[in-house]
């Protein structure tokens, strides 16, 4: 009975000391974002989030204002653009990534306001800025709203949110290059 209690012991120790291994696959099995996010994309401009086998990606968690701006940029100057904006290490909202994002998008003459009004009853008391960035992304099919009318620009916008909308405007700056032969 030592012998069996000594060996049962040494296994449970043994499955402690070795680390699970997470990928992305395992964190996402069971998450509206499962077919959504491209793992080549997620590993390239969110390599922080993927680092020592995906520890710090959380799907529903949020995601970090100087992160953001981190893969936002990458995504610009990948595509010729540039972004100077720096962030703060705290959690970004709903409203806040879509005036990051629609406001340069806006500047760079990619997307425009558009005519069609979203029906979101939840921005109204926003800013200018935040409601026409928010007009002209959901014109050019980057973003959603959680419904029909609720967009909800103060809840923290989520990990897998950030990566699915930069793979979003990755698709539209795509549409936008013009291609030339030198």
């Amino acid at each position: 009975m030592r012998k069996f209690m000594s060996i049962l012991l040494i296994l449970a120790l043994l499955s402690i000391a070795n680390p699970i291994l997470a990928n992305m696959e395992d964190k996402l099995s069971n998450h509206w974002a499962k077919n959504e996010i491209r793992e080549e994309f997620f590993l390239y401009y969110f390599p922080y989030l993927a680092k020592e086998d995906f520890k710090n990606f959380s799907p529903n968690s949020p995601i970090k204002e100087n992160e953001f701006l981190l893969s936002f940029s990458a995504l610009l100057k990948k595509q010729g653009y540039n972004n100077n904006e720096l962030g703060w290490g705290v959690d970004l909202t709903r409203g806040q990534m879509a005036r990051i994002i629609g406001g340069k998008l806006l500047e760079e003459n990619i997307i425009h306001k558009g005519s069609k009004d979203p029906s979101f009853k939840d921005i109204k008391n926003r800013s200018m800025e935040e409601q026409n960035s928010i007009k002209a992304l959901y014109n050019a099919g980057i973003i959603e709203g959680e419904n029909s009318i609720k967009y909800s620009p103060n809840r923290l916008a989520t990990q897998a949110e950030a990566i699915v909308l930069l793979q979003r405007v990755e698709k539209v700056l795509d549409q936008n290059t013009i291609p030339f032969n030198l």
